[in-house]
Parts: structure tokens; sequence; C-alpha cells
């Protein structure tokens, strides 16, 4: 309460004769204010420093934090504060068990600690994890993500502040495990834990990403997966896995169109038109489709984002779009040599017998050189190899011939030898494996 006491009060009790408040805000366990003239006061529970007096002791009346008086805004989460000074500088303590504050850590601080170097945070709110806003209107959230609640597309933890995709947003509110926000058009998302409905999107799975609330006689498509950013390996089309896109609409369809563009091609001129039954609220590309888009997802040697949305058309030929997602086609992956071991000494007289993973790739070049650089093509040999079942759990198992090896003796010597392996995937991407070293064992 603040009042000096430890009694529970029923009523509104006056808290000292002061007439210079300014603001107030309260977390679990903490009150905070700041007065008019910015400075900073706190009072209440302080076993995880969230007082910030630099010490561990119950306050029960208002207490200056430090002696500034450069205090904008200031808000209390679940054990820990966040704060903005007038300079826009961000600052947080208390509790850190998950990375609230924010500080790249998760260790308590007692006293306030600036957050990064930048001067443009305008708002902060806190509860089991934190979000703050900048002049630019950017999300940024952090902390505790068992349920999505950063809204990242991801559930792992962050002990740093991350930028919530590039909308604009205008008002925050983070709750104990899931958060509600308003974007700069007024319209209103939530993310994280759906337990008990709270994210008012009329399904009860949780979010990790925004997802728009509409009401009753509003029309909607949420798209449920893949999320956004959501890597899809490039070495479906070898295996058979191929992704599925899903969504779920508020009131029936005629029929879906999935369209897909990319920036080279212009966000507005998707290279992939697909429509699917009304009925439907999931679709599995072909392979030649989603060879099409792997390829699309890289323009003259360069990874690009991939974007797709739905349009769904209604039986009086109305239309409704939903959002615009990315996705992130993964790179091609090099493979991953088993045997021989880094620094082998390998004997002279029986060929060695190369191990390695495919990766999902399908052409090798195994290459042989007596300089660690392979500068000089007079000074390697290679040797191809193709595969028909390059899934990425398959060994290779490459023995070279008698002739080959006795190659490669004539060429290392007694010196040092390296190997690698260069690969290419069916879109013929082309990667290449770590260098290990080896000698040859006299005979």
């Amino acid at each position: 309460m603040g009042d000096g006491t430890r009694d529970d009060r029923h009523i509104p009790g006056r808290i000292g004769s002061e007439n210079d408040w300014l603001a107030v805000a309260a977390g679990s366990v903490v009150s905070l204010a700041i007065k008019s003239d910015h400075s900073l006061w706190a009072w209440g529970d302080n076993r995880d420093g969230q007082l910030g007096d630099g010490n561990l002791g119950i306050r029960t009346q208002p207490t200056q934090i430090g002696t500034g008086t450069d205090w904008l805004f200031v808000e209390g989460g679940g054990g820990h504060v966040l704060a903005v000074k007038m300079d826009g500088s961000l600052w947080a303590w208390g509790g850190n068990w998950q990375g609230q504050l924010g500080d790249g850590t998760t260790t308590n601080q007692t006293s306030p600690i600036k957050i990064g170097t930048l001067t443009d945070w305008s708002k902060v709110a806190a509860s089991s994890h934190s979000m703050a806003l900048k002049l630019d209107g950017s999300l940024w959230t952090w902390g505790l993500n068992s349920d999505g609640q950063l809204g990242n597309g991801t559930t792992t933890y962050s002990h740093s502040p991350v930028q919530m995709g590039t909308d604009t947003w205008l008002v925050f509110v983070p709750g104990s495990r899931h958060s509600v926000a308003v974007k700069s058009d007024h319209s209103l998302w939530t993310w994280g834990s759906n337990t008990m409905g709270q994210l008012g999107i009329g399904a009860v799975a949780y979010r990790t990403l925004p997802a728009q609330v509409f009401f009753e006689g509003d029309s909607s498509i949420n798209l449920l997966y893949p999320e956004t950013g959501k890597v899809c390996q490039a070495c479906s089309l070898v295996k058979g896995a191929l992704p599925q896109f899903s969504w779920e609409a508020t009131e029936p369809f005629s029929k879906y169109t999935l369209l897909f563009s990319a920036p080279s091609t212009g966000v507005e001129n998707p290279f992939v038109k697909k429509a699917v039954k009304g009925s439907s609220t999931s679709w599995v590309p072909s392979a030649g489709i989603w060879k099409k888009i792997l390829n699309s997802s890289h323009n003259n040697g360069s990874p690009q984002a991939i974007y797709w949305k739905i349009v769904g058309t209604k039986k009086d030929k109305t239309t409704v779009t939903s959002e615009v997602r990315n996705l992130r086609i993964e790179i091609p992956q090099v493979v991953i040599i088993q045997s021989p071991a880094e620094g082998a000494s390998l004997p002279a007289l029986n060929p060695t017998e190369f191990v390695f993973d495919t990766n999902c790739n399908v052409k090798f070049q195994l290459e042989v050189s007596s300089l660690d650089d392979f500068s000089s093509s007079s000074m390697m040999k290679s040797f191809k190899y193709k595969t028909k079942d390059p899934n990425a759990e398959t060994a290779i198992h490459k023995t070279l011939s008698s002739s080959q090896w006795s190659s490669v003796i004539k060429l290392v010597g007694n010196g040092t030898g390296y190997f690698r392996i260069r690969a290419w995937d069916k879109l013929n991407r082309e990667s290449v494996s770590e260098v290990r070293s080896f000698t040859i064992a006299a005979p």
C-alpha cells in the first residue's frame, strides 16, 4: 500500500501528503510512481530487486530510486520493471530468470540498467514477458515465450528485444501468457496462449504470430501454417515430404486461391496461382509447383523471401483476402562427413572408405588436395558420385578404386592431404563441406 504498514486495505486510502504525483504503475507485488519533477519512486516486495534501490529489502513506503529526475514512463511486471527515460533510452531491473530484462542475460538486477544504446523508445509494458514500442511504431518483445506470447513465430525465449514483424502499432498489453495489441490501422490482434479463448479468434489453439480478431458478421481467413519465416526444407522434393499450407475461415467460401509471389517478380504479380475447393482448409503443392516455388526463392544466386496469401471467393463472387506471409526456404545443406576423422592416418595398401550424409543432395564430388585451400587444380584430384536415394538420413559409402587411391597417394606423398565434398541438390544449388586433413601411413 505504501502507508508504512503491511495491512490489507478494503477502501482507498491516501498515501502521504504530497500532491505532486504525475503517473503510477503496478506490478504483481510492486508499486511505482513518477512525480512531477520526473523522479521515480517505488515500494512493495523486493525479493528479486524489482524496487531498483540496490538491495532486496521490502519497502512499505514510497522510496526514491536513485537521484535522477528524467523518468518518463514506467511499468511493472511479474517480478521486474521496465522504464523509459526522457532521452528515449530503455531501462530495466528486477527478476530476469527468463531474460525479461532484455540485457542478453538471465541475471537479476537490483538497480536500473540501460538496455542497449538506442534512444527511440516511447512506451513499455511488462508481465511474464516484456513489450516496448519505438517512436516509429515498431513493436519489440522479449522474455518468456512458452506459448508464443512474444509473437515472433516461435516458442523460443528471447533475452534481448526482438522486433515483431514490420507492422506499426498503437496500443499493446501483455497478459500472463498472451498479448493483445492494436495496429496503426486500429485493427485488433492477439497471440500467445488461448486455453480459455482469451485470444478471441473463435478457436482455442495457441498462436505464435499475431491473429486478427474479427467480430460477428466479419469475414476473415486466418493463415495457420507455415508461420511467417518458417523454414521449408528444399529436400522435400526428394524426400516426398512436401509442406502443407493450412488456414481457417469464419464463414464458408466457394473457393480459395493461394497466391505466391517474390520481390523479383513483384508482390502483386504472383508466379503461382492455385485454386482449391471451398470445403478445403489445407493444401499440399505438387512436386512441380513446389519446385517452382523453390526456384523462385533465389534470385541470381541470392536468397529472397517468398510471399503468400489466400483470396477466398464467396458464392456472390465477393472476395476476402488474408494477411500476407513470407516464407523462408532453407539454403542448400552441406554434406556431413562421418569418416575419415580429422587428422586420420590412412593405410597405403587399402583404399579408404569415405562416409558422409547426403543432407538431401543428389550429386557429389570428393576433392582431395595437397593444399589446404585447394587453390591449384594441378594439386587436386576429384571423384564424382550420384545417388538415387538422397534422403537426409541416408549415408553414402564411397570407396575409391585401387587406381584412384594410388593417384591420391602419389599426390599426397609423405605430407599432409586434405579432402572435402562438394555437393548439388535437385535444384542444382551447390554447397561445400568442411575440410579435413589426413596422412598416408607407411606400408
